[in-house]
């Protein structure tokens, strides 16, 4: 229920001249059932990749002690270990330049 996307993400919006814009890679991670949205970093990506691994590991070890015709039972994390979840975190929408010119003539 997690949809995962990789985006290219300006650093620096805009340049006067239009030259050379930094760009970063992150990932938009999607939740299909509440539809909440979270723009991870790389690097924070690549640590919740490895506490995914270790939460289907623990699934994996669990599943092999009990019956499979029971069906997938669910596994119930906390929400500080599970991988999926980030609490919700402040985030720039865009810039935008103002020409000031105007105030020093009065111009409406």
């Amino acid at each position: 229920e997690v949809e995962f996307k990789l985006e290219i993400k300006n650093l620096v919006l805009s340049d006067s001249k239009g030259h050379d814009l930094q760009k970063d890679i992150v990932v938009r991670v999607a939740s299909k059932g509440d539809k909440q949205v979270w723009i991870w970093s790389k690097t924070k990506f690549v640590n919740r990749k490895f506490l995914m691994e270790d939460v289907y590991q623990q699934f994996q070890a669990k599943q092999s002690g009990e019956n499979r015709a029971e069906g997938l039972p669910a596994v119930a994390l906390p929400r500080d270990k599970d991988p999926f979840w980030d609490p919700v975190e402040p985030l720039l929408l865009g810039t935008a330049h103002l020409w000031l010119q105007s105030l020093a003539f009065r111009i409406s």
